[in-house]
Formats: C-alpha cells, sequence, structure tokens
C-alpha cells in the first residue's frame, strides 16, 4: 500500500490538469495537505484518495504523489500552474481582440493609423509565426 503511513497533516502531490474544449493542455504537480484518514483512503482538499495507489475515488486518472515518486519527478508546480493559467488568459484575450477587430472599407483612419495598424498585426503574426514553427 503506497500510503499506509499517511496521516492527517501529511503533504501529497495531486496532479491537476489544465483542460481547454475536453482537451488537457497541461498537468501539473500540486502539494495538499491531507486533511484526514480511514482505513482504506484519505482526503485532502479536492476529494477522497485510495490508500493503496492515490487515486481519485470519482474514476478520473488522477494520482496522489509523494514528492520525488520514481514514476514521475514530482515538485511543487504551484507557480509554474499559475503563470500557465495567466499566460492561457492573455492568450484567448488576445485572440478574442484579434477576432473581433475589423477595418471597414473607406473607414475613418487615417493613412498614418493604417500603417501603423498594419505594422502591429505584422509584428504579431511574425512574433506568432516563431512560436509555432
Amino acid at each position: 500500500m503506497k500510503f499506509k503511513d499517511i496521516k492527517p497533516g501529511d503533504i501529497v502531490y495531486v496532479e491537476e490538469k489544465v483542460s481547454y474544449a475536453y482537451q488537457t493542455l497541461e498537468s501539473f504537480f500540486i502539494p495538499k495537505e491531507v486533511i484526514k484518514i480511514t482505513a482504506t483512503q484519505f482526503t485532502v482538499e479536492g476529494g477522497d484518495r485510495y490508500k493503496k495507489n492515490g487515486c481519485k475515488m470519482d474514476g478520473t486518472f488522477s494520482r496522489a504523489h509523494n514528492k520525488g515518486d520514481n514514476k514521475a519527478f514530482v515538485k511543487d508546480e504551484t507557480q509554474q500552474l499559475k503563470e500557465f493559467k495567466i499566460r492561457m488568459k492573455l492568450e484567448f484575450q488576445i485572440i478574442k481582440t484579434i477576432e473581433g477587430f475589423r477595418v471597414k472599407r473607406n473607414s475613418k483612419l487615417s493613412f498614418e493609423e493604417l500603417k501603423e495598424i498594419k505594422k502591429m498585426i505584422d509584428y504579431v503574426a511574425i512574433k506568432l509565426k516563431k512560436t509555432y514553427e
């Protein structure tokens, strides 16, 4: 039994997945404190888990690990998770802005404004292209 000696107050690392449209984009190990234990399970923030393997009891494939577990190098990735979520939010805001941006023909924009907008769009396009190469 993987967690046979676990007790309240111990820290385990739970894999937290970040998903969008039913697709897992990234996963991170987040430390969670053990709240209570029974003979066959333990509870952390986010749900009950089996002591034998750390699996979540709701049937999803999400396991708890000890720091430095053998199959995966488990470490606290709380900061990386926060940064990833901020990055996703910024990317979605950029996409929304670009998709909502329309210049009508014969707009009231000056020639200089149109050139500046074109320059900014080209800059963004080059940055995005380099990201996906």
